[in-house]
């Protein structure tokens, strides 16, 4: 468990915004049972908020509670909105790839080439990138949580696993060897909205 401010929470939360079909195709049954193992599990951290899914992904949070609510810290955002004339932004993975900088040109090549340097250090360690990844941002301090979002079972298992990984000092530096990814993540005008302090 760690402590953020006054909550205590498993170092892996559960981040819920693909349950409501932002991502795809919504799968209650399986977001639910992916919260119920969640929380099996010690991930206790739910981030959720009311323009996930048009609010089905809040829905779907609190029918999975239901008897588990005492197990669960829930982080949500409120007062966003989609629709039309509202935010109008689409969080889809083809619409990422092609907004996020990090995916265009010169950028994508540089990045491709730091995600094969994690794969082949997760492969090293027998160990998912994922689960290197989030090991190395639990590695941080322990006051940092992650809260990596997925609607299935399995990947909240796989993910949890992660807060048992220690890493050496040597791994921690091959990590970090590669460099930061190439480009900024959003375009300028979005990058303007973002507090970086």
């Amino acid at each position: 468990m760690r402590k953020l401010g006054t909550l205590e929470v498993g170092a892996v939360g559960l981040g819920t915004m693909g349950m409501g079909g932002s991502y795809g195709p919504a799968d209650e049954s399986e977001s639910v049972h992916a919260i119920h193992r969640a929380l099996d599990l010690g991930v206790t951290l739910l981030d959720t908020a009311d323009f996930y899914g048009g609010g089905s992904s809040e829905e779907i949070v609190g029918r999975a509670l239901q008897g588990r609510r005492a197990q669960a810290v829930l982080a949500t955002r409120t007062g966003s909105v989609r629709g039309p004339g509202g935010m109008g932004i689409d969080g889809g993975p083809a619409h990422i790839r092609r907004a996020d900088l990090r995916f265009q040109g010169e950028n994508l090549t540089r990045n491709q080439a730091l995600a094969a340097a994690v794969a082949e250090l997760a492969a090293a360690k027998g160990v998912t990138p994922a689960q290197l990844a989030l090991a190395w941002v639990l590695s941080r301090g322990e006051d940092v949580v992650t809260i990596p979002g997925t609607r299935r079972a399995s990947r909240v298992a796989e993910n949890a696993s992660a807060a048992g990984l220690a890493l050496t000092p040597g791994e921690a530096e091959a990590l970090e060897a590669p460099g930061t990814a190439s480009g900024e993540r959003y375009p300028e005008f979005l990058m303007s909205t973002i507090d970086r302090d």
